[in-house]
């Protein structure tokens, strides 16, 4: 069962003490404010912070498949111990052999519960198309289908539940 947390401070305390070669991945849908919170986590943790958005190549709508995993790798070899940021993070680390020991995963918490919950858990069934012209965009059907298969919300040690400031 996952350590739920609500505020920065808290999920700082449950990674709090972890063994440098310990890498932390933040996960989560896209616009969560993954990044935001590795960046703010670094300092107080005494880690780098890695942002998979750094590592993507031409723009081409995917994302795992258009992720420099070489230079990922030296990324985490040379920036040990490590807070990596972005979406997808399972499908990455298995591709590139380094899985995380603290898997964080970021729910936007609006009012009346998680904010993605319907699109990262299928509640809706299909994208409903309104313009059969313009299917949704590539990255948002492979984070869907990525949090469709793997479910990553259920699979992290910590999930952060925070408040949608928007």
């Amino acid at each position: 069962m996952a350590k739920i947390v609500t505020d920065l401070r808290e999920l700082e305390a449950a990674l709090a003490g972890l063994p440098a070669h310990v890498l932390i991945a933040i996960d989560g849908w896209n616009g969560v404010g993954k990044t935001t919170a590795a960046r703010a986590l670094a300092p107080a943790l005494g880690r780098a912070c890695i942002d998979l958005d750094e590592f993507l190549g031409e723009p081409s709508g995917a994302f795992v498949s258009n992720l420099d995993l070489e230079g990922l790798q030296a990324a985490f070899a040379f920036s040990i111990p490590a807070i990596v940021s972005g979406v997808c993070l399972r499908d990455v680390f298995d591709l590139i052999g380094a899985p995380p020991a603290r898997h964080v995963y970021i729910k936007r918490m609006a009012k009346w519960g998680w904010a993605d919950q319907e699109e990262a858990e299928g509640l809706g069934g299909d994208y409903v198309v309104i313009d059969a012209a313009v299917p949704p965009p590539p990255l948002m059907v492979e984070v869907r289908e990525y949090h469709w298969r793997v479910k990553p919300q259920d699979r992290a040690d910590v999930v952060f539940e925070r408040p949608d400031d928007r």
